[in-house]
């Protein structure tokens, strides 16, 4: 484990960005109120481990219940409410650097009614949670409503960006490692009440149909009986097909969101990023799904592009692609330093860094007026976007 409080401001991965700490007072992310991510090394997080290093607890001797009011974690809380944010690395958290779609002010908070469409939604649902912002308490006394589910690897990609080999797990002392933990989550999460939890994510960590372990939970798990609960599924799309949502069919009722990592916009671009993947099938998954969003089954249909050297060129191409297929949004990031590149090609492929030398080219593309379009989420892109725009 890591230590408790994490210095990210001198990350060599955020070395080169245009990025700078913000006044947030008054700013809430309701992140470590309402969520818990837990990983197959047994640590517990309150937020993505890409936006905020601090782990809060281990799961191999305690509980959620335990973890969830641990001294890191009301720290990370005090931080939110002091507006310092001083356990996040707001280098890489979106939610930093688009804090008027993400975060919310005390008069947001209290009034929902005066919000619109997904903030609407995501304060209506937390109220119990971000009743405890709204008080200045950093001890939360209900579990979370939230549970990203990361604890497996098991990929059928082999993305050189985000890992040097590929992870399957489906037999043998790591997958029962990671099968553990799933038993210790899904037996909390039955003791506390599934009623009480607002959303399931599967999964931030690899591909949920390869998965043994949540490919069986997606296809097994009676949601029927719990009709308030969100499932969200993150994919790479390409075993995401008309198959795979039939044996759902005890969870069609739950599944609130979608999100499937495309990253290019031509399948030799995607060949080389998504490694193993097959673009052509990917696109028709998509089309299949977005059927399924115009029939309502499933209440948002996303796309993810994380932005790196080979696809940059590619992103106004990718956004008519996913207006053509009619998804709801389409969220940029930049590309993550996951240790699986040494830090020269890393460097090589952070084109938003200030000296690479395809920076230039790559405020040229943010230009386009196809970025103001709102179905995008421009991420951790967004400072980017306005700094290309200073030119006009």
């Amino acid at each position: 484990m890591q230590k408790d409080k994490i210095k990210v401001r001198g990350f060599e991965s955020n070395k080169g960005t245009i990025k700078s700490e913000k006044n947030m007072k008054g700013k809430y992310c309701l992140q470590p109120f309402t969520n818990v991510d837990i990983h197959s090394n047994c640590g517990v997080r309150c937020c993505s481990e890409s936006w905020m290093p601090a782990w809060i607890g281990e799961l191999k001797d305690k509980t959620i219940k335990d973890i969830w009011n641990s001294e890191t974690t009301q720290k990370i809380r005090e931080s939110i409410l002091d507006g310092s944010y001083s356990y996040c690395d707001w280098h890489q958290c979106p939610f930093y650097s688009n804090e008027n779609y993400y975060l919310f002010t005390r008069e947001e908070l209290e009034h929902p009614e005066k919000l619109t469409g997904v903030r609407r939604d995501r304060v209506e649902k937390h109220k119990p949670w971000i009743q405890y912002i709204l008080d200045g308490k950093t001890k939360v006394d209900i579990p979370p409503a939230n549970y990203n589910l990361a604890y497996d690897e098991t990929c059928n990609l082999k993305c050189p960006s985000c890992r040097s080999h590929s992870r399957v797990y489906v037999e043998g002392e790591e997958y029962e490692k990671r099968y553990e933990i799933h038993k210790k989550v899904i037996n909390e999460l039955m003791d506390n009440g599934m009623d009480c939890i607002g959303r399931l994510n599967v999964t931030g960590s690899g591909e949920p149909f390869i998965s043994k372990i949540f490919s069986d939970f997606l296809f097994t798990f009676d949601g029927t009986q719990y009709p308030n609960l969100d499932i969200n599924i993150q994919s790479n799309g390409v075993l995401f097909t008309p198959e795979a949502w039939e044996k759902m069919e005890k969870i069609h009722g739950n599944v609130n969101e979608v999100i499937i990592s495309i990253d290019a916009a031509c399948a030799e671009t995607y060949s080389q990023i998504r490694v193993n993947g097959d673009y052509e099938r990917l696109l028709s998954n998509i089309r299949f799904l977005s059927g399924l969003r115009k029939e309502k089954k499933i209440n948002r249909l996303m796309l993810a592009f994380v932005v790196q050297r080979k696809n940059y060129k590619e992103m106004v191409d990718a956004i008519k692609i996913g207006k053509e297929l009619g998804v709801d949004l389409f969220i940029f990031n930049l590309l993550n330093n996951w240790w699986s590149w040494s830090i020269e090609e890393y460097e090589r492929n952070a084109i938003w860094k200030q000296y690479n030398p395809e920076y230039k080219e790559f405020l040229e593309v943010l230009r386009d007026p196809i970025f103001d379009d709102p179905m995008i989420d421009l991420g951790n892109m967004m400072e980017y976007r306005k700094e290309a725009m200073k030119a006009d």
